[in-house]
C-alpha cells in the first residue's frame, strides 16, 4: 500500500477503458450537484485525483 505525506491511500488503477471510467466516476460524484450524486458521495471514499507514479 503506498501513501503519500499527507495519508493519502493511494490506488493502483488499472489500464486503459476501466481505470477512464472509475476516474469520471468519481470526478461525477465530487462535482455534479444532482442529488442522487450528492448522497452518493457520502457512501464512497474522498477523491483527490490521480498521480502518475514511478517505483
Amino acid at each position: 500500500m503506498l501513501r503519500t505525506p499527507d495519508s493519502c491511500v493511494l490506488k493502483a488503477g488499472e489500464k486503459g477503458d476501466l481505470q477512464e471510467r472509475e476516474r469520471l466516476f468519481y470526478e461525477r460524484v465530487k462535482h455534479l450537484e444532482d442529488p442522487l450524486y450528492r448522497e452518493l458521495s457520502e457512501l464512497i471514499p474522498e477523491y483527490y485525483g490521480t498521480r502518475d507514479i514511478e517505483i
